[in-house]
């Protein structure tokens, strides 16, 4: 990889999602990445599920009523992670010479997950899962893990993805600042002002990407979704409406917190604004709660960054006679770069490993089926 611009321009989009329609959405974020790209933007990022639409349903309805609605759910909206529509967003990335990170519904057998795809100008292919889907969400999505917990060195310095309420989670903030993070990517649904918990407001999480950009001294790029009369009727027709129209929030703040760009709370729009790396520096000569400003005496944290798959088979496995429980290729290398050559479904098969920040390419060995294991003890 070629050294890292330290002076670019960067962009998120707010794209209303059409719920339950994965094949329309993704023709939005294509053309959303077009535009992004010919504003002048090398990384342009979307809100959490864009690609899926955000099942709003689960906050309001009673379970029976739901059951038909994630029932359509796993069919319509939620895909494979190296399905066709990735490839999408791949050749559409190397087309127009810029980063995406785009949020979806990651069907991996009966299992859904609540992913992001980091996909470069190159063909570079991260998948990561949200650690821990919040509260009424886990009707829905399952867990990921500590390897999706990364900053990645790339074209445009460390960049690190998380999703929603990740970045209320004290300790994930504190590991990905451990990793040296530049430029952070943030997805979010909507910010809904009528919840019985404040803490799901629009100003409560202002407040915590606020937060974030300043104790990690990064810039965060933050994009959500917002809701239109038509898509409010659609999740609850009749009955109490409890999110509120609009609920936008998406934001690009510099290190030091300050607002660099703000869309309208009810509209598609996309924001740009001027990245300068060496902001992180001067920011992080006054605070760096993982560096200078830390106490290695009183606290240090255990970080586990060690993939976890639920069947690890183990013993040579003849390709006619492989179990069905056994983690195809695309699941053992989720948390690595696809090769770069080409964007045909042959190139995926290769394997290239995803350079890490703390000191070029990570570290692994193979057990039984190949999946990767690597464990790191983080201090502070």
């Amino acid at each position: 990889m070629t050294t890292a611009a330290r002076q670019f321009r960067v962009a998120a989009a707010q794209i209303e999602a059409v719920f339950y329609d994965a094949q329309a959405n993704l023709a939005r974020i294509l053309a959303t990445i077009e535009e992004a790209a010919a504003g002048g933007a090398r990384l342009v990022v979307f809100s959490e599920l864009a690609l899926s639409g955000y099942p709003f349903h689960i906050w309001a309805l009673p379970y029976g009523e739901q059951v038909p609605l994630i029932t359509g759910f796993y069919t319509k909206a939620a895909v494979e992670a190296d399905g066709p529509e990735m490839e999408s967003i791949r050749a559409c990335c190397i087309k127009n010479s810029i980063r995406a990170v785009v949020g979806f519904s990651e069907r991996d057998g009966g299992s859904l997950y609540m992913s992001q795809w980091l996909v470069g100008p190159e063909g570079d292919v991260v998948v990561r899962r949200k650690f821990r889907p919040t509260s009424m969400e886990r009707i829905v999505f399952g867990d990921g893990d500590g390897s999706d917990i990364k900053v990645h060195k790339t074209e445009l310095g460390n960049v690190g993805v998380l999703q929603c309420w990740e970045h209320a989670q004290s300790l994930l903030k504190y590991a990905m600042s451990s990793q040296h993070e530049e430029v952070h990517c943030a997805s979010w649904p909507v910010f809904p002002s009528e919840l019985p918990h404040h803490s799901l407001s629009r100003s409560s999480n202002a407040a915590v990407l606020t937060a974030y950009a300043v104790e990690t001294g990064t810039f965060v790029v933050s994009a959500s979704s917002f809701l239109s009369p038509q898509n409010l009727e659609k999740v609850f027709g009749e009955k109490e409406k409890i999110l509120s129209l609009g609920g936008g929030y998406t934001t690009i703040l510099d290190p030091e917190g300050r607002t660099l760009a703000l869309a309208e709370p009810d509209k598609n729009e996309i924001i740009y604004a001027h990245v300068d790396l060496d902001a992180c520096y001067k920011a992080r000569s006054m605070l760096d709660p993982t560096g200078h400003y830390s106490r290695t005496d009183v606290f240090q944290v255990h970080f586990d960054m060690t993939p976890r798959h639920i069947i690890n088979v183990a013993g040579p496995v003849s390709r006619s006679s492989a179990p069905a429980s056994n983690p195809p290729p695309f699941r053992q290398l989720r948390r690595t770069m696809f090769d770069q050559s080409s964007v045909s479904s042959a190139s995926k098969k290769k394997k290239a490993v995803m350079p890490e920040v703390n000191g070029g390419a990570k570290e692994t060995k193979h057990e039984g089926d190949g999946a990767e294991v690597a464990s790191v003890q983080g201090t502070a």
